[in-house]
């Protein structure tokens, strides 16, 4: 008797068998040794080893699981032609401005923003929709799974619903994969916090903007996908930074679930 189980895709609402789901793109969440496990930390569950990046083996049917793939595909080309990856041959990219010491602006003209946010929706998509207990903590409203959905299904973007900005971490880290998460983040120049989903991948970090007000985009617009004709990304060297900080936290099992 096969193993498959039967039941209705959460993106397209059609029947059929269920496949696997990768919640991030197994390309851009290999172990740093071909062929060694992965570490998994759950929130207050430690470490646990997984030979695969986790998947959710009943949330899509294959149509649904292509459209995902397609859309993973296309944004994973887009990074890696623009050298804003690890992996990518094109990396590191060149500084358009050297803030301080290990922080600089980097400037993109020549870019595909659509198929970078359909990239990210479709992952923070999965992490919403997806009913494993490892992401119970990560929940999207409604009305914004759905509008994410509705993107996916139509293969269109609305950069207004979720505007994202970029920072790269410039110098190349430990190889590690990082849950998504939903945090609260300050406004630049402003005591005011906003929610944002945050996703890593292989040393790029989308800071995603929930429930986003005009005023949270800067007048040029170009710190944020789609809004300008060119994309200003934050370059991070990885000593010292924020994501550093989380692998420490990780390995020492201090790493808890977002407020």
């Amino acid at each position: 008797m096969s193993n498959e189980k039967l039941g209705t895709c959460s993106l397209t609402g059609t029947k059929g068998k269920f496949v696997k789901s990768h919640i991030l793109p197994k390309a851009l969440t290999k172990p740093a040794v071909s062929g060694a496990p992965l570490m998994q930390t759950t929130f207050g569950q430690g470490l646990k080893k997984r030979f695969s990046s986790w998947y959710d083996p009943q949330l899509v049917v294959r149509k649904g699981e292509d459209i995902l793939a397609d859309a993973d595909s296309e944004g994973i080309r887009e990074l890696r032609r623009l050298g804003l990856i690890w992996s990518s041959d094109a990396f590191p990219p060149q500084p358009l401005e050297q803030l301080s010491p290990g922080l600089s602006l980097l400037e993109f003209c020549d870019i595909d923003a659509s198929k970078i946010w359909r990239l990210f929706a479709a992952c923070v998509w999965r992490a919403s929709a997806s009913k494993l207990m490892d992401l119970d903590y990560f929940d999207l409203s409604t009305d914004l799974e759905d509008k994410l959905a509705s993107c996916l299904l139509d293969g269109t973007c609305d950069f207004n619903a979720v505007p994202i900005s970029l920072t790269l971490l410039t110098t190349v880290g430990e190889i590690h994969n990082h849950s998504p998460t939903v945090e609260k983040m300050p406004v630049p120049g402003s005591v005011e916090m906003v929610d944002i989903a945050r996703l890593y991948l292989d040393g790029l970090i989308a800071h995603m903007h929930l429930h986003v007000s005009e005023r949270e985009i800067p007048p040029s617009g170009a710190l944020f996908l789609g809004f300008d004709n060119r994309l200003v990304v934050i370059g991070r060297e990885m000593d010292g930074s924020a994501q550093a900080e989380r692998i420490v936290s990780a390995k020492l099992g201090s790493f808890s679930k977002p407020d």
